[in-house]
């Protein structure tokens, strides 16, 4: 599939070039409920934070979701069970996997150490010495206990 089809996930990317590769297989099992199962795979272009280039991350995604026509029946679903509403008689594979794609993406994307066109401050690699903080309610549990006992 097209990454440019996930409209939704192309906005948060820094380039639509590539597919994704899904592998799907779909069972009915009791009630007539619509069971799918499988994998996808793509290659995403995402803007690095911090050197602002653009980098391409794997994304794999394991699906194991029911298939249902409604809110109501997804609720009625055990916490550990996944659901995809589709109230349609045909499910779009889009609706289908774009949310877990966009959940996939690193929050804060970045190069491996040493791939980074930026500069990374000493700091953040060396662990310094702690700063003394103020800290303006450290002594109040005392203060509370003498006022207690007072």
């Amino acid at each position: 599939m097209p990454i440019e089809s996930f409209t939704r996930l192309a906005e948060l990317l820094a380039g639509t070039d590539g597919e994704a590769s899904v592998r799907l297989a779909f069972r009915q099992g009791r009630a007539r409920r619509i069971f799918v199962k499988g994998e996808c795979e793509a290659q995403l272009m995402v803007t690095c934070q911090a050197c602002l280039d653009p980098m391409v991350v794997t994304v794999t995604l394991s699906i194991d979701s029911e298939i249902v026509a409604s809110v109501d029946d997804l609720l009625e679903l055990d916490q550990q069970e996944n659901g995809v509403v589709c109230a349609a008689p045909r499910i779009s594979l889009v609706d289908l996997l774009e949310d877990d794609l966009i959940v996939a993406l690193p929050m804060v994307p970045r190069h491996e150490d040493g791939g980074c066109g930026a500069e990374v401050p000493k700091a953040v690699h060396e662990e310094e010495a702690p700063v003394d903080t103020h800290r303006p309610f450290a002594g109040l549990a005392e203060m509370t206990e003498q006022f207690k006992r007072s």
